[in-house]
């Protein structure tokens, strides 16, 4: 009978000795999506772990880069990497390169994507001055900020704090250029954030020139000695973090997998029932023990009592 074959687990009929009892256990479940949550919630932390380790070995990240307009930032251990800034106004453009590829990134308060995975974050901004200075036939004097950087026809000078001094060297006339910016100057007149320029003679105790300069404005100033004439405009730095981390999709996957998950399995938890079959070889004595661990209604209890009798009946 199919009673006998499947209390003994073979294809065929396997003789047993007489009054020998036999038994099979029944296995139900019920909320088979509670179940699959659980695998889900046990999942998505090992994806997490697993983005751990990606971002780790193959993720890198470069903080506080600065750029004022028209200026350019390279990265030291990723050559091929390389930023540009455009207009920096209330959305600054920055324009990444990575390799060949070229891509025109407006930052906003969250971060953008650029390119192969590239992500920039905007961590705040401030304010600078451009200056750069020509002689009376329109060349295009050097100068040379006095803390360290590169000579340059043209210096974009940012101030990361108030009443913060820089200096410029123009050492084909020997002369400072000392910067200042205050966010108010009331003895001055200005009720706002301001900028003091002042050129110096080495050695001379008196400027060749003193001007205030109002943000988002420009002057031009001429030294009566030499002819040269002096441009300064007033403009904006933006600083963001360059971050690459290949990781983050598997976590945010994982963070999604463990959320539906735990959604899951509380909103369907599995409810279980088994059930002991006892019955002689010869099927004249056969009892049915039923126990439910969740709240199994009358009819799907009786529904599994169907089967298990289906299961003595003659094949």
């Amino acid at each position: 009978s199919r009673f006998r074959q499947v209390v003994s687990g073979a294809p065929t009929p396997v003789a047993v000795e007489a009054d020998q009892d036999q038994r099979i256990t029944i296995h139900a479940t019920r909320g088979a999506w509670g179940a699959v949550g659980n695998i889900l919630s046990y999942l998505g932390p090992v994806l997490v772990i697993l983005a751990l380790f990606i971002s780790e070995q193959a993720g890198w990240r470069e903080d506080d880069i600065q750029l004022a307009p028209d200026q350019t930032w390279q990265s030291r251990a990723h050559p091929d990497i390389t930023l540009a800034a455009g207009d920096i106004g209330s959305t600054p453009q920055i324009t990444l390169t990575v390799g060949t590829q070229t891509a025109t990134v407006n930052l906003g308060p969250q971060a953008a994507t650029a390119l192969r995975g590239v992500r920039l974050i905007a961590a705040g901004s401030g304010p600078a001055l451009q200056v750069s200075v020509n002689d009376s036939n329109g060349r295009a004097l050097p100068l040379r900020p006095l803390t360290g950087g590169n000579q340059s026809i043209q210096q974009s000078v940012l101030f990361n704090r108030p009443q913060i001094e820089q200096s410029l060297a123009l050492p084909l006339r020997g002369q400072v250029l000392r910067l200042v910016y205050y966010p108010t100057l009331p003895e001055q007149g200005y009720a706002g954030p301001v900028f003091l320029a002042q050129a110096f003679v080495l050695g001379a105790e008196a400027p060749l020139f003193s001007t205030f300069l109002q943000e988002s404005s420009q002057t031009t100033v001429s030294d009566p000695a030499t002819q040269d004439t002096f441009h300064l405009q007033a403009v904006r730095f933006v600083q963001l973090d360059a971050v690459f981390d290949p990781g983050l999709p598997f976590a945010l996957a994982g963070g999604l997998l463990t959320l539906l998950g735990l959604l899951m399995a509380q909103a369907k938890s599995p409810t279980r029932a088994w059930a002991w079959l006892v019955g002689r070889p010869d099927e004249t004595i056969a009892t049915l023990a039923l126990l439910g661990s969740g709240p199994w209604t009358r009819a799907e209890l009786a529904a599994l009592q169907d089967a298990l009798a289906g299961m003595t009946t003659a094949a």
